[in-house]
């Protein structure tokens, strides 16, 4: 039987718990959270127990943990696993800041890879097409890059004030930055490491708040004679959900519509050809990322090292708008 830990219990962990339990009903799953589970958690069907802190984390002895506390709250879980060397999936973003974890850095080193954050747009059928199309030279060079990412955070959590979300709170973790760096590891995972970013951030739309609502990212990608240039919006405010990534080369286009799972090439005499029509794609990336990781297929994962350079940039970004310290 497959033991698993979930330490904090919101929306995105109940999300997870409910995948999970549909591709191991039999599973034995551990609840660590502050707060009681709610009347419409309806848990009745699965095997688990809930505990309020770390205690039983040991006794329990899971096979893999799922850490999806806030990220300004995470690092005693992170300490946890690493000590016990659990299987660990960290929600993203990895931590509120990468001065955090110190000491813990070299215990990284000690899980064999199996320390993974969650990214999981790296498990979507549109990625394999779009790396297969840039590999395959179907495009040429790639020229430039613009993606662009934005939905209204109003919309995000119903029944739910606006202001209590973790995703408008700087000590909480929040911030489009953070929020959306999906996209900010797809561009790394595509093109490489960033070798120069610049960037401007507001926060117009949800001015009560201390984090950025809104960010255009510049980011000069990849390695020398093979560099990429690449912007990206990034927002909370937009009403029309929007994830599309366009990739042009000098010999062709590709259009990457991630929420309706299109991806299309356009040729050098403007013929486009459509290569992946699947409206399921986010939804599946999913269930193919938790069967990657109960499977130990750690690789396929961000790992540690990217999810840290992710966060290094964002923090490049906010030094340059003058944020303060987190």
């Amino acid at each position: 039987m497959i033991r698993l830990a979930l330490i904090g219990f919101g929306h995105v962990a109940r999300k997870h718990l409910k995948i999970l339990s549909s591709i191991i009903p039999d599973g034995n799953f551990l609840i660590i959270s502050d707060f009681p589970l709610a009347k419409e958690d309806n848990l009745s069907s699965l095997r688990y127990e809930l505990c309020a802190d770390l205690s039983r984390l040991e006794e329990f002895n899971p096979h893999g943990v799922i850490i999806s506390t806030h990220a300004g709250k995470r690092l005693p879980a992170i300490a946890a696993c690493l000590k016990r060397h659990y299987p660990t999936f960290v929600e993203k973003p990895l931590a509120k800041s990468t001065s955090e974890f110190g000491d813990l850095l070299h215990k990284v080193g000690q899980t064999n890879g199996s320390f993974v954050v969650g990214y999981n747009l790296r498990f979507t059928k549109g990625l394999a097409i779009v790396r297969e199309v840039i590999k395959g030279n179907t495009i040429g060079n790639v020229m430039h890059v613009h993606g662009q990412v934005g939905s209204n955070l109003s919309k995000w959590r119903a029944g739910r004030q606006i202001h209590s979300y973790p995703s408008l709170s700087r000590e909480r973790g929040g911030g489009v930055l953070r929020e959306l760096s999906h996209e900010i590891d797809l561009l790394l995972t595509l093109f490489g490491g960033c070798d120069n970013a610049v960037g401007f951030t507001t926060n117009t739309y949800f001015n009560n708040s201390d984090v950025e609502d809104v960010a255009h990212l510049s980011l000069k990608l990849g390695k020398e004679k093979k560099w990429v240039v690449a912007s990206l919006v990034m927002d909370f405010v937009r009403w029309d959900d929007t994830r599309n990534l366009c990739i042009v080369g000098d010999e062709g286009t590709l259009d990457w519509d991630l929420n309706r799972g299109q991806v299309r090439h356009s040729d050098k005499t403007n013929k486009t050809v459509e290569l992946l029509n699947s409206k399921d794609d986010l939804e599946k990336s999913y269930f193919r990322m938790w069967r990657s990781f109960l499977a130990k297929e750690f690789e396929k994962f961000c790992n540690f090292d990217d999810a840290l350079a992710c966060l290094e940039l964002i923090e490049l970004i906010e030094k340059q708008n003058g944020e303060m310290k987190r």
